[in-house]
C-alpha cells in the first residue's frame, strides 16, 4: 500500500504513483510492460489473476523488478509530521519519518494518575501530571492509612475501603504474576525436557559407539594373536633348569626346510653367567618370525 499523497510537504507526480492503489509508490516494482505499482500491491494481484492489472499482457512474480532509483528519490522527499494536527511543524525526509515520530515532542502520552487516562502532549506531560490534572496526588494520608490522596478522590477518601482496594488490586496484580510465572515454568520445564532426553539420547549413543569400539579392539588383538600363533606353530622353545649349575634348553632349529629339535646344556660359569643370550627372533625366506619362550621350571634347586 502507497503512502498518503496528503503527508507529503509538496505535490507529488502521477509517476511516482502507484496504478493499484493511487498512493505515493512504496518499494516500487517495474512489471516486463513498462508499469510500475508498489511491490506490496502488484504481487499479490499477480498471484490471484497473473496478468498485469492494466490487462497489456500476462504477469508473474518473476517478471517484476525492484526500481531502486525511484526508491531513493521517493525515500528523500518531505513530509509531515505524523502529529502535524497536534501542533508538530517539523517537515522531515520520509526516510526519517519512524525516528522524527518517536521523539516528537507532540506525541501524545496517557496520563498514568490514577482515574484520568488523558492524552497529553509528550512535552507537557509532566506539568500536567503534577499540577493541572484533576486527579494529580497531593500527597499522604494523615489518618492511618499512609496512602497517597488524589484531587479528585480527597472528599471520599476512606483509609478502610481504600485499604481494601489497595489489597484487591495487589491480589490481582500478584495472581496475574503467578499465571505469568506458571506459563513461563512450563515453558521451561517442557525445554529442560526436552534438553533432558538429547542429552540421554546423545549418552546411549556414546555408550553404543564405545562398546562398538572395544568390540573391534578386540577383535583385531585377537586377529593379531591368532596370525601370531599361526606362524609360530611348532616353534617354539623350551626352557628350563635341572640344577643349580646346569641349564637346558630344548629348541626347534629350521634346517633345509625342515624343522628338528635340539636339546643343548649350559653350564653356569664362575661368576653365575651361562654365557647364552637369546635374541628375539629368525628369519625364514624373507619372513621374520617371532621365538616364544616357555619357562618350565625357574628354581635353581
Amino acid at each position: 500500500m502507497g503512502f498518503d499523497s496528503a503527508k507529503f510537504v509538496t505535490s507529488v507526480a502521477d509517476d511516482k504513483k502507484c496504478l493499484l492503489c493511487h498512493g505515493v509508490l512504496d518499494n516500487p516494482v517495474r512489471s516486463a510492460c513498462g508499469h510500475v505499482f508498489c511491490s506490496g500491491c502488484i504481487l499479490p494481484w499477480v498471484v490471484k489473476h497473473g496478468q498485469c492489472p492494466l490487462k497489456c499482457r500476462p504477469l508473474g512474480p518473476t517478471d517484476l523488478e525492484n526500481v531502486l532509483p525511484l526508491r531513493e528519490v521517493i525515500l528523500n522527499l518531505k513530509v509531515k509530521c505524523e502529529f502535524f494536527d497536534r501542533g508538530c511543524t517539523h517537515a522531515v525526509r520520509l526516510t526519517d519519518l519512524i525516528r522524527h515520530t518517536q521523539r516528537c515532542e507532540f506525541k501524545p502520552v496517557t496520563c498514568v494518575n490514577p482515574g484520568c487516562g488523558q492524552l497529553v502532549p509528550k512535552k507537557d506531560i509532566y506539568l500536567h501530571e503534577t499540577v493541572t490534572c484533576p486527579c494529580r496526588p497531593i500527597g499522604e494520608c494523615d489518618k492511618g492509612c499512609g496512602l497517597a490522596l488524589h484531587l479528585h478522590t480527597l472528599a471520599d477518601h476512606d483509609c478502610y475501603q481504600a485499604l481494601k482496594v489497595l489489597v484487591r488490586t495487589q491480589e490481582e496484580q500478584l495472581k496475574e504474576l503467578k499465571e505469568k510465572l506458571a506459563l513461563v515454568s512450563t515453558k521451561f520445564s517442557k525445554k529442560e525436557k526436552s534438553l533432558l532426553e538429547q542429552v540421554s539420547a546423545l549418552n546411549r549413543q556414546l555408550g553404543e559407539q564405545t562398546e562398538q569400539f572395544n568390540r573391534t579392539i578386540k577383535d583385531v588383538k585377537n586377529k593379531q594373536l591368532a596370525e601370531a600363533d599361526h606362524e609360530v606353530s611348532g616353534k617354539t622353545v623350551y626352557v628350563g633348569w635341572e640344577h643349580k649349575c646346569l641349564c637346558w634348553l630344548q629348541m626347534c632349529v629350521y634346517t633345509n626346510g625342515e624343522f628338528t629339535w635340539r636339546r643343548i646344556s649350559l653350564h653356569r660359569d664362575k661368576s653365575g653367567s651361562l654365557g647364552f643370550n637369546i635374541m628375539g627372533g629368525y628369519t625364514v625366506g624373507h619372513h621374520f618370525l617371532s621365538c616364544f619362550l616357555l619357562l618350565q621350571r625357574t628354581s635353581t634347586g
